[in-house]
């Protein structure tokens, strides 16, 4: 009878202990993914608003001459940004500042 006894406790703590080894590694897969999906979420494309500049700065920028940069640069526009792994930001699409 004590032998059935200790028998049942042996397995029973050893499927707890089992048990407990699954939940940690379960854990840590959690977390882990947590970490992933913020990483993804933070490359998701998002607009960014590049606000209108003073004509001086403009021309600045533009080396003096009345151009396309010069315009763009007067106006503000918006652009379609992606950052890369190494945190460069890619430009995929550009457009004018909506005028709600």
């Amino acid at each position: 009878m004590k032998r059935i006894v200790i028998v049942r406790l042996m397995f029973s703590s050893m499927a707890f202990a089992q048990s407990d080894v699954v939940r940690g590694a379960g854990r840590l897969a959690g977390q882990f993914g947590v970490g992933i999906t913020d990483t993804i979420r933070d490359n998701q494309p998002h607009w960014e608003t590049i606000p209108a500049k003073s004509k001086a700065e403009c021309l600045k920028e533009s080396n003096g001459v009345l151009n396309n940069q010069f315009v763009r640069c007067r106006n503000g526009r918006q652009e379609y940004v992606q950052y890369n792994s190494k945190n460069e930001r890619m430009v995929l699409r550009e457009r004018p500042i909506p005028m709600n």
